[in-house]
Order: C-alpha cells, then sequence, then structure tokens
C-alpha cells in the first residue's frame, strides 16, 4: 500500500511547489491583482482536489485491505474450529489408523491455505510426529519411543539442543491449539499468556480423554 501511495504524494507535494513558482514568476511581471488573485485561487483549488484524491484514495486502500484481513480471520478461524473437531474425533483412543492418518494429511494441506509459518512448522512437526509414533499422547510412548523422540529432536536441531526431558519435545494437541490461537493473532486471545493457559486447559482436557 505505501508504494502506491508513493506517487500520489509526490504528486501533492509537487503540483502546489510547481504552481506556486509560477504564481511567483507572473506576480513579478506586475500582473493586474485580479489576475493574481485567480491564480491564488486556481492555487488553492488544485491542491484542494489533489489532497482529497489522496485522502479518498488512503480511504478505499485501509477499507480493501480491512476487508481482506476479516476475511481472512474468519476462514481461519472457520479453518481452525473444524480442525480441533476433527483432532477430537481421531483422540478418542489416541492411537493413529491409516484413515486417521489420512484425515490429518488433509487438514494439513487445508490449513496450509490460510495458516502462516508458524502452524505450517506446528502443523508439520505434529504429523511427523503421529506418523513415526501413532499416536497422539505422551502418556502412550514407550520407553524406547520417548528415548527415539529425544534423540530425533538432537538430530533435528543439532548437538546444541538443549532439552534433556522427552516430554519437552512431544508436541501435544495442545500445543498445537496455541499455535492456532497465536496465529488468528486477536491482541485479546494472542498474548503469550492466553496461549499457555490454553495450551494447558485443552492438554488436561486432553489428558482426562485419554485416561477414560
Amino acid at each position: 500500500m505505501k508504494s502506491r501511495m508513493a506517487p500520489l504524494v509526490v504528486l501533492v507535494i509537487a503540483i502546489p511547489i510547481a504552481l506556486f513558482a509560477f504564481f511567483k514568476i507572473f506576480s513579478i511581471q506586475n500582473l493586474p491583482p485580479f489576475a493574481n488573485e485567480i491564480l491564488a485561487a486556481l492555487l488553492g483549488s488544485v491542491m484542494t482536489i489533489a489532497i482529497t484524491a489522496v485522502l479518498l484514495r488512503y480511504q478505499t486502500s485501509s477499507e480493501i485491505g480491512r476487508d481482506k484481513s476479516v476475511a481472512v480471520f474468519q476462514e481461519k478461524l472457520k479453518m481452525y474450529e473444524g480442525f480441533c473437531q476433527a483432532l477430537c474425533e481421531i483422540a478418542v483412543d489416541g492411537r493413529i489408523k491409516q484413515g486417521e492418518e489420512q484425515t490429518l494429511r488433509l487438514w494439513a494441506m487445508r490449513l496450509s491455505l490460510v495458516s502462516g509459518q508458524e502452524v505450517s512448522d506446528a502443523i508439520d512437526h505434529f504429523f511427523v510426529q503421529a506418523h513415526r509414533y501413532r499416536t497422539l499422547y505422551y502418556d502412550l510412548l514407550s520407553e524406547v519411543q520417548r528415548e527415539d523422540l529425544l534423540a530425533w529432536h538432537r538430530e533435528l536441531h543439532g548437538r546444541s539442543w538443549g532439552v534433556r526431558e522427552p516430554q519437552h519435545c512431544f508436541m501435544s494437541i495442545g500445543a498445537l491449539i496455541a499455535h492456532l490461537k497465536h496465529d488468528l493473532g486477536e491482541v485479546e486471545i494472542s498474548s503469550l499468556k492466553d496461549v499457555v493457559s490454553a495450551k494447558h486447559a485443552v492438554d488436561d482436557i486432553m489428558r482426562v480423554e485419554a485416561v477414560v
């Protein structure tokens, strides 16, 4: 938007300067007073028209941008709600079956159309993790799988990876939902405190589901 507004701003600045210079040149030639008044009125009219045009253009661009943002937000919210419902259905027993993996794959592709990098990376990690260990819950991992989880993350992040507890490497459903919540971008719901609170709430609810 700024790049499109730049020519108009330059035009608004250039026209008054040019007319003012023109006005000064003709004033030096001792034109009749009424001629100077006409030139002054012309200068004022042109400046008013130019400034009004810039303001209208800026207002129109802002409204278009706002409408697009609202549309994207609504589509994201709709997608994320559908994804949460699909997760709840898959997470009944915590185990990933072939058909459920296909459902996750489909949702990963759908979410990639509206989500940012943060959610795309989280979905990618979540899907690979689910495919690798065939479960959505850390508590259902065997000791061998937990060791493998830690080794996998060290391989991904290099030797500098400082996490030593495998549960801190596991992408829980709550952690994934927290990424979705943060990606919505609304200040009232996407602060760090709100995101962390949502993660813990979802994980607690899903942990009860897994135990039952």
